[in-house]
């Protein structure tokens, strides 16, 4: 688990910084009300992260047949690759509500992104534990994320 952690902290990489650059252009028009301007980069925002989910996870699609067919520790792991494409499908759809803490956080509202990804982090990790407590499923372990990611989203799409 350690190396898959490692690998998708990496495919986080490929942000590079966009959220920061965004926010610092978008408070400007959100301090002067310019809604032209608000929708206009928020769009582009949008743009640039379906191109970079979608990069996240042909990425990782390359990386998990890598994983796969190259280290040998990995394959005596059964369902080793279902475990991979959850992780890669975890980290693409974290940025399908990125452009929506982007905006909180320009709009000086941090503290709201904050509640909802902490909030959301320890409600999922306790989940998580129970789950493989109880069920010592793995995968049942990562399926939680992928459902706490998802609803984040919709947490968020209402927020704003």
């Amino acid at each position: 688990m350690l190396l898959f952690t490692q690998l998708t902290a990496y495919l986080n990489l490929a942000e590079l910084g966009i959220g920061v650059a965004a926010a610092s252009l978008l408070y400007k028009p959100l301090s002067e009300g310019d809604y032209a301007k608000i929708k206009y980069l928020t769009l582009l925002l949008t743009a640039i992260y379906r191109y970079i989910s979608f990069l996240v996870l042909l990425i990782g699609i390359v990386i998990g047949f890598g994983i796969y067919f190259f280290i040998d520790s990995v394959n005596a792991v059964s369902h080793v690759f279902i475990y991979w494409a959850f992780f890669v499908i975890n980290t693409s759809l974290t940025y399908s509500y990125a452009k929506h803490s982007t905006l909180l956080t320009a709009n000086q509202q941090y503290s709201v992104v904050r509640k909802v990804q902490g909030g959301g982090k320890i409600l999922i990790i306790a989940l998580q534990i129970l789950l493989l407590v109880t069920t010592h499923n793995f995968l049942l372990y990562l399926l939680v994320e992928t459902i706490g990611v998802i609803v984040q989203y919709f947490i968020f799409k209402n927020i704003i």
